[in-house]
């Protein structure tokens, strides 16, 4: 059978087939059998390819966030005014946020041609570098008609090419502290390029299959999908524009920034300060690390639900660059003097994140790749009904998103250096701490409606989402069940339990030598750990002895109900 699809006037998907093979479908809503192969009269499609056309159609956005259009409509304002706040704040003496900042400049002292002439040429160079033949090329996750894109991975030669470029340019002393004495106009010239370019989006994405949409941004509301991105994955030709904007222009242009920066402060004192080199340091170790990783990217929910309108272009091109570099602008204005021994500890907590972000991040990939790879081969994981398996140990049996923790706490590291008399440089981290809770919001909803009973499971295991803490989870256990069963199944290895016993008519425990043991509402409390053999080879069916009232006498024949409270600990606790 040969399918051949044409768009109607009337906006309806209509196919012309010629058939060579029978169809096994039933007659159904007011079919009839014509030939060998089954006819809609009503709409002249074949029953089976209406039914493929409808399984890889996007479905309608029912779930709005931002909340709706009228979230969506105040953010476009909101965004861009929030960036040009905060480094008009930046730029004042005391740099407080709490202050409007005055005189606000007229908007036309906003234009200036040539800083959108700049930044326009360093978007056309990573695009040159992007399409230049180094690298390799990798192919996507299968969309919803089971195909999938290619990308070219070459970002990190990207980056080694423009940081070539950019040393040639302080070779050759070109003026970069141009960047920052105008970087107000650079700021605004970015969100000019966003917009336009939001714009472009949202009018090509009305020309694109139903099956390219964006599970998020196919609305119907036509500012909701504009905010949001009513098209997947748009494209020009092979070029991949969401895919371009979220490594490139601004996150590479977030190092070339702070490099500016640097080069100011040292016009301004002749040397850079030792804060405003750790910022630059860790943060260009930042970005290298994601470009090195560029694949990685492919699986995120950026690449894999989002559609490219507004949010993601702004936060692309301007947001990113524009805010997270507001570290190294603050010091340039309010240098900060940080002794040795501070910046040793700086350097630490960010050493801590980092290899917190990186371990989660390699291990989570590795697995996706390859879950027979020796270092992820012994961790324990869920099956889950789609054929994949959720990782239950190693960094993901700590918190649910370990990576966030280390992301976190490198955004500390980056904003230390700047002392703790502002709260101006400290916007990154209140910002990305209220990023990264409402992702993980998005993340949990969306696996829980990938994986289901299977995440439900997941979440029992590990109760923590970001940070970990001890939280108690009260459950019912039978009393014939093997202690090392119970382990296994409920708690996960590595976590010590409290058993909590309310006394009843005989009390049954498994017999963990009690040094101490108190009697308190009616009820007995000891803890004692996984690990020992003495514990976790017993059953819950042997007696127990209960303190007396008075001279600590034991009495037995008291029965049991017992509750698990589970502890967030590392290791096992011993018995007391």
């Amino acid at each position: 059978m040969e399918a051949h699809r044409d768009n109607g006037e009337d906006g309806r998907i209509k196919f012309f087939v010629r058939t060579h093979t029978s169809l096994s479908e039933p007659s159904v809503n007011g079919g009839v059998r014509s030939g060998k192969t089954v006819v809609d009269v009503n709409k002249n499609i074949p029953v089976g390819i209406r039914r493929m056309a409808d399984k890889i159609k996007t479905p309608r956005t029912k779930e709005f966030e931002f909340g709706g259009s009228i979230g969506a409509l105040l953010l476009l304002f909101v965004l861009p005014v929030t960036v040009l706040y905060l480094l008009l704040a930046c730029n004042t003496d005391d740099a407080s946020v709490l202050q409007v900042p005055g005189p606000l400049p007229p908007l036309p002292a906003l234009w200036n041609p040539y800083a959108l002439t700049l930044l326009l040429g360093w978007i056309a160079l990573q695009a040159v570098l992007y399409m230049s033949p180094m690298g390799t090329t990798a192919e996507g996750i299968p969309l919803r008609n089971n195909t999938r894109l290619k990308y070219k991975i070459n970002a990190f030669s990207a980056f080694l090419v423009s940081a070539l470029l950019a040393g040639v340019a302080v070779m050759l002393q070109l003026p970069l502290s141009y960047v920052y004495d105008h970087f107000l106009q650079f700021a605004a010239a970015s969100t000019i390029i966003s917009l336009a370019l939001s714009i472009f989006l949202y009018i090509k994405s009305l020309a694109a299959p139903e099956s390219a949409l964006a599970p998020g941004g196919n609305s119907g509301n036509p500012l909701y999908d504009f905010f949001i991105g009513h098209e997947l994955n748009p494209r020009i030709g092979s070029f991949d524009l969401k895919y371009f904007c979220e490594l490139r222009p601004g996150l590479m242009g977030w190092c070339v920034l702070n490099l500016c920066f640097l080069m100011k402060d040292i016009e301004l004192r002749g040397s850079a300060s030792l804060s405003i080199i750790l910022v630059f340091g860790f943060q260009v170790l930042y970005v290298m690390d994601a470009l090195w990783h560029e694949e990685a990217i492919l699986t995120t929910m950026d690449i894999v639900h989002d559609g490219f309108g507004f949010m993601l272009a702004f936060g692309d091109l301007c947001w990113v660059p524009f805010t997270y570099s507001l570290q190294a602008y603050f010091l340039v204005r309010h240098p900060q003097d940080l002794s040795t021994a501070a910046a040793v500890g700086i350097v630490l907590l960010n050493a801590v994140g980092y290899i917190i972000f990186r371990g989660s991040n390699s291990q989570k990939n590795a697995f996706r790749r390859n879950p027979s790879d020796p270092s992820v081969a012994g961790l324990e994981t869920i099956p889950t009904a789609t054929g994949k398996r959720l990782l239950v140990s190693g960094w993901w049996g700590l918190v649910r998103h370990p990576n966030y923790l280390g992301d976190l706490i490198m955004a500390l590291a980056w904003s230390l250096p700047c002392g703790l008399g502002h709260i101006l440089p400290y916007f990154y981290v209140i910002y990305f701490t209220a990023l990264l809770v409402h992702r993980e919001a998005r993340d949990e909803h969306q696996c829980l409606k990938k994986y289901g009973l299977a995440w439900q499971e997941y979440c029992r295991r590990v109760p923590y989402r970001i940070f970990p803490r001890e939280q108690t989870v009260k459950q019912t256990v039978g009393t014939n069940m093997p202690l090392d069963d119970f382990n296994r199944t409920v708690l996960g290895e590595g976590l010590s339990i409290q058993l909590f016993f309310k006394l009843k008519s005989a009390i049954k425990y498994s017999p963990c030598q009690l040094s101490t043991a108190r009697v308190f509402r009616q009820s007995l409390y000891f803890t004692f750990g996984p690990g020992n053999a003495a514990v976790t080879s017993t059953w819950m069916e042997q007696e127990v002895q209960r303190p007396g009232k008075d001279s600590g006498s034991v009495g037995t024949g008291v029965s049991v109900r017992c509750y698990m409270v589970v502890q967030a600990m590392n290791k096992p606790m011993e018995c007391v």
